[in-house]
């Protein structure tokens, strides 16, 4: 029971230690050990198989080749799976370091908000968190005030083709580059275009077009699992419409915070907070996909990083001034998150219970 608490301390302290450079890197350190030394979860025998067949095969596919030649690479040079899993932990913290350095102000709230969600399922699913790790980085530079610099705009698409080397879906986040088409617009009628977009999508995708284009993208064996045999196929109509719900969820708390920010439209964290709802807007086009599979909700967990940083970067402020009114929001937040991607989704005991109780390092204390 003990280990548990471990998910909820961490965001407990830093409310109060919000700038705490020692609670930052303490979390990342109690993160390593949590992913690097995990040694059972429900992608672990998988991935170790993956591993070893990489290790041995000297041709790759196209998609996800950059993670095929990954594990070759550290295999030929002798690293157990586990001591690649450690490896390749310490890589994708440390993205999220970089990410946290460029353009948060509360690194360590930031993070601790990332540790209840998504960090469990990530630490699990290792080939997309870290193609979303690289997709946050790059948003850093899609985001900066100067973001129609095409230097920036090349910097993300350089980070998002090396994320797809990771794992297919990272293509969705191509949407993005919408992002310097759509900051100027009213964010009410941006949402409107991307929901309506979403649902007449929604309508049309059980067509052989939609099949047809996906075939070009998706490897043949997810095909196969997300769209054709049923094998993640979506159960419950209600339970989808639950995921379409919680994707808008930060929408509403971001537009909501704004209101605490009246008459600051300047300001610059104020800025950020509009264009990540911008970004939140456009990835609305992925609705439709949980239809077919619930395990699409990992597009929406992409840039949950992202969200925090916006949210803390205000978020902050506010409680830097003693004003708790706003905690709330991080509560509800983090709750409907970790609700929708460990209890709705059915996978809390593969992965939390999983990251949690099988660790090689809390074994010996």
């Amino acid at each position: 029971m003990s280990n548990y608490l471990i998910i909820l301390l961490p965001f407990l302290l830093t409310i109060f230690k919000k700038k705490s450079k020692l609670l930052f890197f303490l979390i990342l350190i109690l993160m390593f050990i949590l992913m690097g030394y995990n040694y059972y979860n429900a992608d672990y025998y998988m991935y170790a198989r993956l591993y070893n067949s990489y290790g041995l095969t000297s041709t790759f596919t196209f998609t996800e080749g950059l993670f095929q030649l990954m594990c070759h690479f550290f295999y030929k040079i002798g690293f157990s799976y586990q001591q690649f899993l450690g490896f390749y932990s310490f890589i994708c913290l440390f993205i999220i370091s970089l990410t946290l350095s460029r353009v948060s102000k509360y690194r360590s709230l930031a993070v601790s908000m990332y540790f209840i969600c998504p960090f469990f399922v990530d630490a699990v699913q290792i080939r997309h968190f870290l193609a979303s790790c690289l997709i946050c980085y790059g948003l850093t530079f899609l985001l900066l005030e100067n973001d129609n610099n095409k230097k920036n705009i090349i910097k993300y698409i350089a980070l998002n083709v090396i994320a797809c080397g990771f794992h297919t879906s990272a293509f969705i986040y191509f949407v993005f580059l919408l992002y310097p088409a759509f900051k100027k617009k009213k964010i009410k009628d941006t949402f409107i275009l991307f929901f309506v977009i979403a649902v007449i999508a929604t309508l049309l995708m059980r067509s052989k077009i939609f099949i047809n284009i996906l075939n070009y993208i998706v490897p043949s064996s997810k095909m196969e699992a997300y769209f054709l045999t049923g094998k993640y196929v979506s159960k419950s109509f209600v339970i989808s419409i639950l995921f379409v719900i919680v994707q808008c969820v930060p929408i509403g708390a971001m537009l909501f915070l704004k209101n605490f920010f009246k008459g600051q439209e300047k300001n610059a964290d104020v800025k950020f907070l509009d264009s990540v709802i911008i970004l939140n807007i456009l990835l609305l086009i992925t609705m439709p996909l949980y239809f077919y599979s619930y395990e699409f909700v990992r597009l929406f967990r992409g840039i949950l990083l992202i969200n925090y940083i916006a949210i803390t970067n205000l978020l902050g402020e506010k409680l830097r001034k003693n004003d708790f009114a706003v905690l709330p929001i991080m509560g509800l937040l983090s709750l409907s998150m970790f609700m929708v991607f460990f209890i709705l989704n059915g996978t809390f005991d593969a992965t939390v219970q999983a990251i949690l109780e099988f660790n090689s390092i809390f074994e010996r204390w």
